[in-house]
């Protein structure tokens, strides 16, 4: 997976008296990247309440719409115990859609470049807000589903950054990362949002497309028409030919959603950048090759 960027945002809203990881990460390792590397800017950012994460979300929205740059964004803010957001110092919370729709927006203003870093609890809860059907909100994020503990992220980061700027692969980032505290046991996991997209499309076609689950839609349909087929033979008729319209549209419907989510009629050219698959054929060789998901 290949990405650009020029700016990082560290972003962090933990309460008193809790470890400031995100600080560290900036104050101690990030800021120093700019020695070697002139044309970055990196840059840290408190947001104790939901308003202001809000404001920072626009004004990152706008500087890349204005300025071009493009950022990652690393995020030390709890995260919901249910995984249902972000829980910010002042015990506000951001549901997951809200964050998922401004991350979107700044996706889409990027040309599909967004990179998240998640110093969250179960942070990897944000792809929930992943649509096969809406433009992805980034094109891939590092974190945990699970509890993460402060002295962890602080030692599993900064071999990360420290790797990304060396090699500028995320994978070879992230592998070191996944192997830098050998005394505590890792959670974190690393989703590309193309791998995501293969394999829960793939898993809806082997559940929602199999010829039994197309007729309990027939069903379905059948129970809530106002003028339904009022015999049998009628009632077989419109199943089979429900059917076999659902069968001939189920790759329309996948092109359309493959054109959605990876923005093509913006950037066409992220047709061969995530070599999209034009056919379920295709589709499943992807699906059965997938790495990280």
């Amino acid at each position: 997976m290949t990405f650009s960027f020029n700016t990082i945002y560290v972003i962090e809203s933990l309460p008193d008296g809790e470890m400031k990881t995100g600080y560290d990460i900036w104050h101690d390792q990030l800021q120093y990247m700019k020695v070697n590397h002139p044309k970055l800017d990196v840059f840290y950012k408190a947001v104790p309440s939901l308003k202001k994460w809000d404001d920072l979300m626009r004004d990152i929205l706008d500087d890349v719409i204005q300025n071009g740059n493009i950022p990652i964004l690393h995020i030390e803010v709890h995260g919901e115990e249910n995984g249902k957001g972000l829980v910010f110092k002042n015990g506000e919370l951001s549901g997951i859609e809200h964050v998922g729709e401004q991350l979107r927006k700044i996706n889409i203003a990027t040309g599909c470049n967004l990179m998240l870093t998640l110093g969250v609890c179960k942070g990897l809860n944000l792809l929930f807000d992943m649509h096969l059907d809406k433009p992805m909100p980034f094109i891939g994020a590092v974190g945990s589903f699970d509890e993460i503990y402060s002295e962890d992220i602080l030692i599993r980061y900064t071999e990360f950054y420290d790797t990304l700027f060396k090699t500028f692969n995320v994978g070879e980032a992230y592998i070191r990362l996944m192997n830098s505290n050998t005394g505590f046991p890792p959670s974190y996991r690393f989703f590309p949002a193309d791998e995501f997209y293969y394999k829960n499309y793939q898993e809806y076609i082997n559940k929602q497309c199999t010829e039994t689950a197309l007729k309990q839609r027939a069903l379905d349909t059948i129970a809530t028409m106002s003028n339904p087929p009022v015999n049998r033979g009628e009632r077989r008729r419109f199943m089979k030919l429900f059917v076999k319209e659902e069968q001939k549209n189920r790759i329309k419907y996948f092109k359309e959603h493959s054109e959605i989510f990876f923005m093509l009629d913006n950037f066409p050219e992220n047709r061969e950048r995530f070599d999209v698959p034009s056919s379920f054929a295709a589709l499943k060789r992807k699906y059965e090759k997938r790495v990280f998901v």
